[in-house]
């Protein structure tokens, strides 16, 4: 396996708790009620387009997106780095392994936010005007591009449907990172010993 993709949000980092904080923030300063638990369990991992249309109907998804990008990081404390994830983009590299994050956190923003991490993937994509959000194969189909890999020398890691049905029409390996949907890796360092053997029986 030439390439690793991983999901940002779920996978690398937990920032359930900092995306909760930035929209109720801007329900608060736009007159919405408050998004419950329950309401952004239904909508988490989805585009900024489906947060307009989902959480505040009338506001323009570039609206909402300027506010993500100017508000999000001063929900920090919010957030959770996964375990692991300062060191496996390491190993993967010590072994030949090319490493990009796919993420449907807007690209700007995913730049900004990645400035604060422990981890420093070769290629970070979020999703542009050009770039459709996951479930659409886009943002893989480019990392596999910048990184010299075909779709099927490279595995997807993800925590959700709309990661799987990416990789899935992008023709690539998808690893559910714990979640059972698709081949199971519980902590992050299974994927190096996966890349050196590729799928495996």
């Amino acid at each position: 396996m030439r390439a690793v993709l991983f999901d940002l949000d779920g996978v690398l980092i937990d920032s359930y708790g900092a995306w909760h904080g930035v929209i109720n923030a801007f329900a608060r300063d736009h007159g919405y009620p408050r998004i419950s638990d329950e309401t952004m369990e239904l909508g988490w991992g989805q585009s900024v387009d489906a947060d307009a249309e989902m959480f505040f109907p009338g506001t323009a998804a570039a609206d909402l997106e300027r506010y993500y990008d100017a508000h999000l990081l001063d929900h920090m404390a919010g957030l959770v780095i996964t375990p692991g994830a300062g060191e496996v983009f390491g190993r993967l590299r010590s072994v030949g392994c090319k490493t990009a994050i796919v993420t449907n956190t807007p690209h700007e923003l995913t730049q900004r936010l990645l400035e604060k991490m422990p981890f420093d993937p070769d290629e970070a994509i979020g999703t542009s005007e050009s770039l459709r959000a996951k479930p659409a194969p886009d943002m893989l189909l480019q990392a596999c591009d910048l990184l010299g890999a075909t779709p099927a020398d490279a595995f997807m890691v993800g925590d959700s449907a709309f990661d799987r049905d990416a990789a899935a029409t992008a023709r690539t390996p998808f690893l559910a990172y714990r979640w059972d949907g698709g081949r199971r890796v519980d902590e992050l360092e299974e994927i190096v010993d996966l890349v050196r053997k590729g799928l495996g029986d």
